[in-house]
């Protein structure tokens, strides 16, 4: 409770009275990002008055006061009750507590307390804004604010109890949109100290480096498999000479090089059906959610005499949304039939925002994501008055008809108008 705790905390820094210590010796991912911010910007706050530990360390802490970022797991015995019950019953794996508190084996403490490892994460990042006083203002090194102090000290017993309102806080950032800036270096950096999530997928998983590990486990939203390489993935490019009928036909050849640039196959094939249905469920037994979607280049379709009839409408004419679409259509139905629970998703751009002229209709599970890409984002996109904004409000309107889950998904970067008040529209 409040009253068991102690009535002040000091943490001086003269390199001697100050300890920072971990509370276990395998901490996750996130804990372990946690630690490396703590250390990094009380350093910075405080001229390196705080000695850094390259591991962790569970050392007797007598005589001095420690900053413990953990999670329930492994925190439940260093705070005090009331946090380990709020905890527990938070339905938010984000939910986090910040307490100052003494024990008699481990002195005073600052102890954040994440219900999960990424609650810890965020947790520390509150720390550090609300405590210590720093502010992530905007992404880049410029974008930080540091005071300088020589202590910090709490007057009173600290019980900072926290969990999420919104269960979703997402900027969507494409790599183009934030140049000069890196987007993981600079951007989602950013973002999860402000605990905004932002998307990671990939799907070759034995290929990532433990530091995009990290890049991912900070996120805050789930693995995502599929996108633009949903087709490469499961229908890999290690097939082309046994099965060389799952790859494009362009110009009377099966072609390697619009199967490895624009990640083609031959959708009319049912093998590639269903590799890639297989794919997906595999994916979403690890985590359900699955992205629908298609390199977004030009050309490279296969031209088999069976994709030319699979992609061809009821007008009689061929066209790639056509083809794209009834694959997409196929796709999902397979894998809801599975997997009810699969969290489909489906991007509707560029070369796939046409209108169909086939019966593709969307099971209502999925989700469509129409993105209009160079729209005016200065008027709203029903504004009779701006012409260029009619077309995508009639594609919009149809696709409304075939997939009832349907959402925008804006690219406003497209606008080349660094001055439009995007909040506003």
């Amino acid at each position: 409770m409040v009253s068991a705790l102690i009535a002040a905390v000091a943490i001086v820094t003269n390199g001697v009275s100050t300890s920072f210590v971990l509370a276990n010796q395998f901490p996750s991912l996130n804990e372990q990002k946690a630690a490396m911010e703590l250390r990094y910007w009380l350093n910075q706050a405080t001229r390196g008055g705080y000695p850094v530990f390259n591991v962790p360390r569970l050392e007797d802490t007598a005589g001095k006061t420690e900053i413990v970022p953990t999670t329930l797991e492994h925190g439940r015995r260093l705070v005090p009750a009331e946090a380990v019950r709020r905890l527990e019953a938070s339905a938010s794996k984000e939910a986090f507590v910040i307490c100052t508190r003494e024990s008699a084996y481990r002195g005073p403490g600052v102890y954040i307390v994440g219900k999960t490892d990424i609650g810890a994460l965020y947790g520390t990042y509150a720390f550090l804004e609300d405590y210590v006083g720093i502010r992530f203002f905007h992404a880049g090194p410029c974008g930080t604010y540091v005071p300088k102090r020589r202590d910090l000290v709490f007057e009173k017993p600290v019980f900072d109890f926290r969990e999420p309102k919104v269960d979703v806080r997402r900027i969507n950032v494409w790599y183009g949109s934030v140049k000069p800036l890196d987007k993981e270096k600079d951007v989602d950096v950013w973002l999860t100290r402000r605990a905004l999530h932002f998307r990671a997928t990939w799907s070759r998983h034995e290929e990532i480096p433990l530091d995009r590990l990290q890049h991912v486990a900070g996120s805050g939203m789930p693995w995502q498999g599929g996108g633009e390489t949903m087709l490469r993935d499961g229908v890999p490019m290690s097939l082309f000479e046994t099965h060389p009928e799952y790859f494009p036909l362009v110009k009377g050849e099966r072609s390697r090089e619009a199967a490895e640039k624009q990640m083609r196959r031959c959708l009319s094939n049912p093998e590639v059906k269903k590799l890639a249905v297989k794919y997906a469920l595999r994916c979403c037994a690890y985590s359900p959610s699955f992205i629908v979607d298609y390199r977004d280049m030009d050309g490279g379709w296969c031209e088999c005499a069976n994709c030319v009839a699979y992609g061809t409408g009821k007008d009689g004419r061929y066209s790639v949304q056509n083809a794209a679409h009834r694959f997409s259509k196929e796709v999902t139905d397979a894998i809801l039939k599975v997997m009810p629970e699969a969290e489909l998703q489906l991007l509707i751009y560029r070369n796939y925002r046409e209108p169909v002229t086939n019966d593709v209709r969307y099971d209502p599970r999925v989700r469509g994501h129409f993105c209009p890409h160079q729209r005016c984002y200065a008027h709203a996109l029903d504004d009779p008055d701006c012409a260029l904004n009619g077309p995508f409000r009639r594609k919009y309107d149809f696709w409304r008809t075939r997939c009832p889950g349907i959402g925008f998904f804006d690219y406003y970067c497209y606008s080349d108008s660094r001055y439009c008040p995007v909040e506003w529209v």
